[in-house]
């Protein structure tokens, strides 16, 4: 997965000195940066959502080898399609909820979940049951499954589908 905007900054600095990053010279305080090993990367395609992050109406996320992508359509379905033929390979399936406006987020507490935000049947339309968690990040693998892991890195949900290359 890639990294934080958040951690952005502190990555780019890092080639330059070592592992740690001054956050505030005033204050002395450093950054230790945990994903040093991923130096290969730089400002490339987004693959996850992290704590507070969203996926609005035709925004998506895509796998690190952008063979598949996450978008939340504007009709309110959140799907996931393998780019090379535009085969939808999941779906939330809240297309039927008419929604003038629905959006997908990642909440700090865990839970993944789309909304619809106006009309009778506002509120959640789909979550992933997983609140309880906070720092899980949801990654788009490479392989074209969906997960969402904790902090430590254990699978909370994933969509089940791998290897759809």
């Amino acid at each position: 997965m890639g990294l934080p905007v958040s951690k952005l900054i502190a990555f780019l600095a890092i080639a330059v000195i070592g592992n740690t990053v001054q956050a505030d010279a005033a204050a002395g305080e450093a950054v230790n940066l945990v994903r040093a090993s991923r130096q290969a990367e730089t400002c490339s395609v987004k693959d996850y959502l992290a704590d507070g992050e969203q996926l609005a109406k035709n925004q998506s996320i895509q796998s690190a080898n952008q063979a598949f992508q996450l978008i939340m359509q504007s009709d309110g379905n959140l799907v996931l399609y393998r780019k090379r033929d535009a085969k939808a390979l999941w779906k939330s399936g809240t297309d039927k909820d008419n929604e003038r406006y629905m959006f997908a987020t990642m909440e700090v507490g865990g839970n993944f979940v789309i909304y619809g935000s106006t009309g009778q049947g506002r509120g959640a339309k789909w979550s992933s049951n997983t609140n309880g968690n906070p720092n899980a990040v949801l990654s788009l693998q490479s392989n074209g499954n969906l997960v969402l892991y904790t902090a430590t890195g254990r699978v909370l949900w994933s969509t089940g589908i791998a290897g759809q290359i």
